[in-house]
């Protein structure tokens, strides 16, 4: 054998042993780690559980009971303060056909059909208004006096 084919054969065993022990260091090191992950406990490092529960969190609740009824206030059984908080936002500019308060032409054909009828439209909704306005808190009584109230001022 030359020695140049000596020293070919002597590089290749050089290689072929660092393989070999990059090779045992590296599965060492995993078996290592992969130990260590099973003896680490996530539930009981209090960071991670409480990052798990907020992940986890719900955005929202579903309540299946009856709707919380908010007390009545003095506002609400104001009709002229209630008027201007709820009302005026349509009966004030006539927006969707709302007849504005004190139109006494757009109220007059409304007028004639009758307290009761009124009452009815604005406690259930007609047409374009909403039932109560959209406010389902107030009462039918602060209802009624914010009608009379509406009334009142379209004869």
């Amino acid at each position: 054998m030359s020695e140049q084919d000596s020293t070919v054969k002597r590089t290749m065993l050089i290689i072929g042993i660092s393989l070999v022990v990059f090779m045992l260091i590296s599965v060492t090191i995993a078996n290592l780690l992969a130990r260590a992950d099973k003896h680490a406990n996530p539930e009981k490092d209090a960071r991670v559980q409480a990052e798990i529960e907020a992940n986890i969190k719900p955005v929202g609740e579903v309540s299946v009971g009856a709707a919380p009824v908010a007390a009545p206030t003095a506002a609400a059984a104001d009709p002229v303060t209630t008027f201007q908080s709820v009302c005026i936002a349509c009966h004030g500019t006539g927006v969707m056909g709302a007849p504005k308060l004190g139109d006494k032409v757009a109220w007059k054909p409304r007028i004639a059909k009758g307290k009761a009828t009124l009452y009815k439209h604005a406690i259930h909704g007609f047409n374009n208004m909403p039932a109560k306005g959209g406010r389902g808190d107030l009462s039918d009584e602060t209802i009624h006096a914010v009608v009379d109230y509406m009334v009142s001022k379209g004869k």
